[in-house]
């Protein structure tokens, strides 16, 4: 049977499939994660966050 993916925890479900109960917590758990980041960073910070993470990966 096909899957889709829910957007912000990337769990898999299948077509036609309600959401659950705990796909949807965890949606809200990134959600906020990437709410209080944003919070407590400035644009600088996190494009400096960004430019050390990428050097991680080269």
């Amino acid at each position: 049977m096909a899957k889709s993916q829910l957007r912000f925890t990337g769990r898999q479900m299948e077509w036609g499939k309600s959401f659950t109960n705990p796909a949807l917590l965890a949606g809200l758990w990134v959600l906020f994660s990437i709410q209080e980041v944003l919070d407590c960073y400035s644009p600088e910070d996190l494009a400096t966050l960004q430019e050390t993470a990428q050097n991680f990966l080269m």
